[in-house]
């Protein structure tokens, strides 16, 4: 069972590396329509709980009253919150916290994602923003 489960594991991994390549490779047309800011959040969060209680993180979201919607391809926005809190939650030690969340800021709304883990060392500051840097094994 564990060997299946760990062969499953990484047959998921292999699946995200080849999707994200894809769509790196070829974009895909944005699926513009009205997404929720605190809705996006909280389902990100349901889909990340058992992960982030397994490393003892606690996610917290803080979504300001009344926001409007944002338009945007739910499927991608979904990622882009599910790759931000997984790497937040990398940073941080177990007991650690991260928050997610939205708030207005003139007529726009802006998302943030904070963590209280070790931050990003000087070295690497300039290449935070390059395809397919990471510092992970």
């Amino acid at each position: 069972r564990r060997a299946l489960l760990s062969i499953i594991s990484q047959v998921d991994k292999v699946s995200t590396i080849i999707r994200q390549l894809l769509d790196f490779s070829n974009p895909r047309p944005v699926d513009g329509r009205a997404v929720d800011p605190q809705a996006l959040l909280e389902h990100v969060a349901t889909l990340l709980e058992p992960l982030l209680e397994r490393s003892s993180v606690r996610l917290e979201i803080a979504v300001g009253a009344g926001l409007p919607p944002v338009v945007g391809d739910l499927g991608q926005l979904e990622q882009v919150f599910v790759n931000l809190i997984m790497n937040a939650r990398d940073a941080c030690r177990a007991g650690g916290r991260v928050s997610a969340g939205a708030h207005l800021h003139g007529s726009r709304v802006v998302f943030e994602v904070i963590d209280d883990g070790c931050g990003i060392p000087p070295e690497n500051l300039q290449r935070v923003l390059d395809p397919f840097f990471t510092t992970k094994k």
